[in-house]
């Protein structure tokens, strides 16, 4: 059975995301799929546009928290001799003389270079990287521990690794004996980083920037150290500590905002942090927010996606595309809301199909993440199909 479209110009259809329950069950109201038992087909003798008209949707600051989320990175070591690490070795021989040799072993440095500028133990490369000092025959009072790890900092466009004082005195001072007479063995590693999105989804609604706050610091205790808003009023703050494995984070998708941030990504590294590589002694991410946290800063585009659409170019992909809707966010509410928005200018796609008997709508923020409506939450979404 079918559905001729012969003798109309135009028609509109109403699309529940609650429609289909039997055959489309796991229908949501940001992803779902109307069906006919009959087919639809379009006079195939005309060119056929289509255009959302009208969307009614339940809003609620689940939508925007669901929209928040966190990017982190974090550095890995090489862990294989085969897998490029770099070795450099230096010999300090002492009581007789203090005599300093760096080897250069090409075929492993790759542009590690170590020397002594000032008195003081320098070692550079143009990648980041860890130096990995071990002693091998000297006492810890010889100036070194068994085992010594630095990772490197950006400075002036090379990546750096600086003695904290000066280097061949420190040898000078030590007592002439010769049980301390120190070979200490110099390893460099590439540092590689691993990246990691995460988007939030609290099991209950968030109400307030006091929940989203509890709600990041219990959730993401291997990123933060501590996170918590201080102060009351206008002069409310957030501020938050990254634990030291975590060389930079990012608040996605206007968390900045919301937390009163005045960036979104946070990073020991110099390009993208010049502030925190002035102190060589920061181990940590230490924030405090310049503005007052809100809500209400927070932005948001819904994005209709639909299969009754051709593709059009958004950004640098193609996607059925068929309308953006801002999201408007006057208060804190966390109770739903049911908006209704009326599209003033319709934007009319060649249609995909001129025969079907079903029609897909997916609703996505700008991050490509499906919104997150509250659960029973119904969308309606009408469209208009007219000749061209």
């Amino acid at each position: 059975m079918s559905s001729m479209m012969e003798h109309v110009d135009d028609f509109y259809m109403v699309l529940p995301s609650n429609s289909s329950p039997i055959t489309r069950p796991n229908n949501m109201a940001s992803d779902y799929t109307v069906t006919w038992d009959q087919e639809i087909e379009l006079d195939p003798k005309f060119n056929w546009q289509v255009a959302m008209t009208e969307i009614s949707y339940n809003y609620s600051n689940q939508c925007i928290i669901g929209n928040l989320g966190l990017k982190y990175r974090k550095p890995i070591q090489r862990r294989s001799p085969t897998d490029n690490w770099f070795f450099g070795i230096y010999y300090v021989k002492y009581p007789e003389s203090v005599e300093i040799e760096f080897y250069d072993i090409t075929q492993y440095t790759v542009g590690i270079e170590c020397y002594i500028e000032n008195n003081i133990l320098v070692i550079q490369s143009k990648f980041p990287f860890y130096a990995i000092f071990e002693s091998v025959s000297a006492r810890d009072n010889a100036g070194y521990r068994n085992r010594l790890e630095f990772e490197s900092k950006y400075e002036n466009g090379k990546w750096l690794i600086r003695g904290s004082e000066p280097f061949i005195d420190h040898f000078h001072n030590m007592p002439k004996n010769k049980n301390l007479i120190a070979e200490i063995h110099l390893v460099c590693k590439e540092i590689y980083y691993q990246e990691t999105q995460i988007d939030f989804n609290p099991p209950q609604p968030i109400q307030n920037i006091a929940e989203l706050v509890q709600y990041i610091s219990y959730t993401f205790p291997h990123i933060f150290e501590e996170f918590k808003q201080i102060g009351l009023g206008f002069d409310m703050r957030v501020v938050f500590k990254s634990k030291p494995d975590i060389q930079e984070i990012s608040f996605a998708n206007s968390l900045c905002m919301v937390l009163g941030l005045d960036r979104a990504t946070y990073s020991k590294n110099y390009e993208s942090n010049p502030a925190i590589s002035a102190y060589d002694t920061n181990k940590i991410i230490n924030v405090k927010g310049l503005f007052k946290p809100n809500l209400k800063n927070a932005c948001l585009t819904m994005y209709v996606y639909s299969s009754i659409c051709q593709p059009i170019r958004v950004g640098h992909t193609l996607a059925p595309l068929i309308k953006h809707i801002p999201v408007f966010i006057s208060k804190e509410n966390h109770f739903v809301e049911t908006r209704n928005y009326e599209i003033k200018h319709p934007m009319y796609l060649p249609v995909a199909l001129t025969s079907f008997n079903s029609i897909e709508i997916n609703i996505r923020s700008d991050s490509g993440r499906l919104i997150q409506f509250n659960k029973d939450a119904v969308t309606i979404i009408t469209l208009h199909f007219k000749k061209s």
